[in-house]
């Protein structure tokens, strides 16, 4: 049996690099604690029909009782002997995940998040009040020079954006309307922000109903390369929730829907506060 972290964040993996999942657990929270990030979805497989391993298709659901297999411990358990004799052979050792450097955990690891949000009615004001740090936009022109300002020279990881949403598309401040009809005409600005996305960076779409138009979801999940995420139902931000479910299109190609947003991708005050202290410096 090994046994990653320490205290009582631990996760047990047996010598066949096989895990019981219990109540409770997540992909997020196996790989905090093995790998000390949250993007280390693909390291968990499930057993096929046929006796190897295949990919968790909705890295958000898995189910207490079953059992999921942690890819390296298993492939270590299974490779080949080898029937050439060693020169000097080594004893087996357990694998050693060493904690990262200072200033490079997850915070520092996904770069920088930003609130983009219009507020010239009453709903924006008040959802203004609860956010912090946030870019006030005006048309998708201001939004993308605020996005950029706010971001300097730090790769994106985390995007939201709240604005009025309808399943034909998104008020994007009073003048601008962003539809797959529309999208073409605000390209020049939405391109701005080309290659200023981290690596496995989400866009949080926490508009009304928006989730609705996959068409929409996979125009800026294929300009910008990133996973995209938007409520089917009615959108409360101040409560950061969706009456519905949330539609979610992966970078990878990868389309479903799922009951929550990842904890990664939802509003977090405290979140906020430290990434707003370490933009400071």
């Amino acid at each position: 049996m090994l046994t990653y972290g320490t205290g009582s964040e631990t996760v047990e993996v047996s010598d066949d690099g096989s895990m019981l999942v219990k109540q409770g657990d997540t992909l997020g929270r196996y790989s905090m604690i093995m790998y000390k990030d949250y993007k280390n979805f693909h390291q968990y497989k499930r057993m096929g029909p046929d006796g190897s391993l295949i990919d968790i298709v909705n890295v958000n659901l898995i189910y207490s009782g079953e059992t999921l297999y942690h890819k390296p411990d298993y492939d270590r358990a299974n490779r080949p002997i080898s029937t050439t004799p060693a020169a000097t052979p080594a004893p087996p050792t357990a694998p050693v995940y060493s904690p990262p450097p200072p200033g490079s955990g997850f915070m520092r690891f996904l770069g920088a998040e930003i609130i983009a949000q219009d507020n010239y009615d009453t709903v924006g004001f008040l959802e203004g009040i609860t956010t912090i740090g946030e870019v006030v936009f005006t048309d998708v022109a201001s939004f993308a020079s605020g996005v950029l300002t706010k971001l300097g020279g730090s790769q994106l990881s985390l995007l939201h954006v709240q604005a009025h949403g309808h399943p034909s598309g998104i008020q994007w401040g009073p003048t601008d309307w962003v539809s797959p009809g529309t999208f073409s005409t605000h390209l020049p600005h939405f391109n701005q922000l080309k290659g200023r996305f981290h690596s496995d960076a989400w866009l949080d779409l926490r508009c009304c109903l928006i989730g609705q138009n996959l068409q929409l979801l996979r125009l800026f999940r294929d300009l910008w390369r990133i996973n995209v995420i938007a409520g089917t139902g009615l959108q409360n931000n101040l409560l950061d929730m969706n009456r519905a479910h949330y539609q979610v299109v992966a970078a990878s190609g990868a389309e479903y829907t799922t009951v929550f947003a990842p904890p990664w991708v939802r509003y977090d005050v405290e979140r906020r506060f430290a990434r707003e202290f370490i933009n400071m410096f």
